[in-house]
């Protein structure tokens, strides 16, 4: 991972409160729905991943990380979770038992996001679809792209 490891694994036996998602419009046309991925532990850490590469970051004041500059059409809105992705409410007040990193078979250097295990079995994934979409998707079971592995 390219950054943040110490991070995730800070997390690692917290419960999940909250999850938000941030948005990326062009001229209010919707180009990515999950730009960023923001999730709340006892601390909030933002996760991105795009370009073969997944970061992750601590967050100290989530409203600082809302951006917009409408004059030249740009807005990436950040919403809660279940807004778009119902699936998302029984993973709130889950403990994070562990974390890995997903990359292609292929090619280890090359990241496509992350799974979360969560107690009660659950996992989440943060997954970037590989070239030519670059776009993220989440997971809501344990079925991890075909093309990826664990690391």
């Amino acid at each position: 991972m390219k950054k943040g490891t110490e991070i995730l694994n800070s997390v690692i036996g917290k419960e999940l409160r909250e999850g938000k998602m941030q948005s990326f419009f062009v001229d209010g046309k919707l180009i990515d729905r999950i730009n960023s991925t923001y999730l709340k532990f006892d601390k909030w850490i933002r996760i991105v991943t795009t370009d073969d590469m997944t970061k992750v970051y601590e967050i100290k004041d989530l409203e600082k990380e809302l951006y917009s500059d409408l004059k030249n059409g740009y807005e990436f809105p950040i919403e809660r979770i279940e807004k778009h992705y119902s699936e998302f409410e029984k993973y709130s007040g889950k403990k994070l038992l562990d974390w890995k990193e997903l990359v292609r078979k292929d090619s280890e250097s090359m990241s496509l996001g992350i799974k979360l295990i969560f107690d009660n079995d659950l996992t989440f994934i943060i997954h970037n679809i590989d070239y030519p979409t670059d776009l993220n998707e989440f997971i809501f079971n344990d079925q991890k792209p075909e093309y990826s592995t664990e690391k």
